[in-house]
C-alpha cells in the first residue's frame, strides 16, 4: 500500500500554492530538458542537442542502441526536443522535424515500421510536436496539427482507430500540443482539446470513455500542457489544473480518489509544468521547484521514497523540469542540470543506482 503524508505541513504549503497573487506571466519557451521513459535530453545554449540514458531502440539518436550514462551529442541547431517511452521528435531552429527511436507502429512517420538509431526528418516548417505512447503530432508553422503511428483508443483524433505510417491532419489554428496515452491540444485562442484513451479520466471531460476525435476541456486561456496518465493544464494567469490518475496522490489536492475525470485547481504563480508516469513537477513564478505524487527511488527529490498527495517545495532558482518514468530533471538558473530519481539506464548520468535528491549531471552553458 503506497503512503501519503497527509499531515499539517503538506497541506499547508498546498494552500500557500493557491495564494492569489493576480496574473503572472507564464513560461510558455521551449523545454530545455526533456525526459522520456528512462532517458533524457538537454538542449545547450549553444542549441546543441545532448542524449543520455536508456538507448535499445535506438531513442538516443546517436547511432547505436547502446545505454549511455553520460551525455553524448546528437545534432546541432536544435529548438525544441519531445519524446516519450522510446522515441524521440526534435526540431531544428529552420523548423525542419526529425524523429528517430522505435518505429514499430510508423510513429517515425517515415512511411516504414522500421527503427532508427539515428534522426531523419519527417517534414519541414514545424513550430511544435509531441513523442506520445507510440505516436507523434506535429502543429505545422501555420497552425495546422498531424498525427501519426498506433491509433490505440483512437489516439490520433481522426476518428478511427486505424494505425498510420505518415502524418494526418486533424485541426487547424493549433499552438502547441502534447501527447502520451491520450493527446492534448492548445488552440490560438487559448482553448484546450483532448482526445485518446481516458481510462483514467486523464481527457478531463467528466467520463472514462476513450474519444477519436478532439472534445473541447473546460477551462480557459489555456496556455501550457504535458501529458502523462494524468493531464496537466496552465493558464495565462498561473492557475494550474490537473485531473486522471491519482494511485500515488499525483493530482496533488490529497485527494485519495484513484481516478479524477475533471480538472482540479491545485495551485496558482505557477510558471512551469511537467507531468511524469506517477508523479508531478511544477516550477513557481519564484524559481522555487515543488513535487508530489510517486516518490519510489527519489524521484520527488525530497530526500526519501515517500508519496505524498500534496506539493512539496524541493529547491529554489530553478528555470526548466522534465518528469519522467521514474526520474526528475531541472535546469538551476546558473544553467547546472540537476537529476534525481532511479538511474537503471543511466538517465541520471553516472553509476549510482538512484539519486534522493537533485545531484549535478550536466550543464547548457
Amino acid at each position: 500500500m503506497k503512503r501519503f503524508l497527509a499531515v499539517g505541513i503538506i497541506l499547508c504549503l498546498a494552500i500557500s500554492l493557491c495564494a492569489c497573487s493576480g496574473e503572472k506571466i507564464v513560461d510558455t519557451s521551449a523545454p530545455v530538458v526533456v525526459a522520456g521513459f528512462d532517458f533524457t535530453m538537454c538542449i545547450k545554449d549553444d542549441d546543441s542537442l545532448w542524449a543520455w540514458g536508456r538507448n535499445d531502440k535506438g531513442q538516443l539518436g546517436d547511432g547505436t542502441n547502446e545505454d549511455k550514462n553520460e551525455p553524448v551529442k546528437i545534432l546541432d541547431k536544435v529548438a525544441f526536443v519531445s519524446c516519450s517511452e522510446s522515441h524521440t521528435l526534435a526540431i531544428t531552429k529552420n523548423g525542419d522535424l526529425y524523429a528517430w527511436g522505435d518505429n514499430a507502429f510508423g510513429q517515425l512517420g517515415d512511411g516504414t515500421n522500421e527503427g532508427k538509431n539515428k534522426p531523419v526528418k519527417v517534414m519541414g516548417k514545424v513550430k511544435s510536436a509531441a513523442a506520445g505512447q507510440l505516436f507523434s503530432m506535429a502543429v505545422t508553422n501555420n497552425g495546422k496539427l498531424y498525427t501519426w503511428g498506433a491509433n490505440t483508443e483512437g489516439k490520433l483524433g481522426n476518428g478511427s482507430n486505424k494505425t498510420e505510417f505518415s502524418p494526418v491532419k486533424i485541426m487547424d489554428k493549433v499552438e502547441t500540443v502534447s501527447a502520451y496515452n491520450h493527446a492534448m491540444a492548445i488552440t490560438k485562442d487559448g482553448k484546450l482539446y483532448t482526445w485518446g484513451s481516458n481510462r483514467n479520466g486523464q481527457l478531463g471531460d467528466g467520463t472514462n470513455l476513450s474519444a477519436n476525435e478532439p472534445k473541447e476541456v473546460a477551462i480557459k486561456d489555456v496556455v501550457a500542457i504535458d501529458a502523462s496518465n494524468h493531464s496537466m493544464a496552465l493558464t495565462k494567469k498561473g492557475f494550474l489544473y490537473v485531473w486522471g490518475e491519482n494511485t500515488y496522490g499525483q493530482i496533488g489536492n490529497l485527494s485519495t480518489i484513484e481516478n479524477i475525470n475533471t480538472p482540479v485547481l491545485v495551485a496558482e504563480d505557477v510558471v512551469r509544468i511537467s507531468a511524469g508516469q506517477s508523479h508531478s513537477l511544477a516550477i513557481k513564478a519564484d524559481g522555487s521547484l515543488y513535487a508530489w505524487g510517486e516518490n519510489t527511488n527519489g524521484r520527488l527529490g525530497n530526500g526519501n521514497d515517500t508519496d505524498t498527495g500534496a506539493p512539496v517545495q524541493i529547491t529554489s532558482e530553478i528555470t526548466d523540469i522534465a518528469a519522467g518514468n521514474n526520474h526528475s530533471v531541472a535546469v538551476s538558473k546558473d544553467g547546472k542540470v540537476y537529476t534525481w530519481g532511479f538511474n537503471n539506464y543511466g538517465q541520471l548520468t553516472g553509476d549510482e543506482n538512484y539519486s534522493f535528491k537533485p545531484m549535478e549531471a550536466f550543464s547548457i552553458k
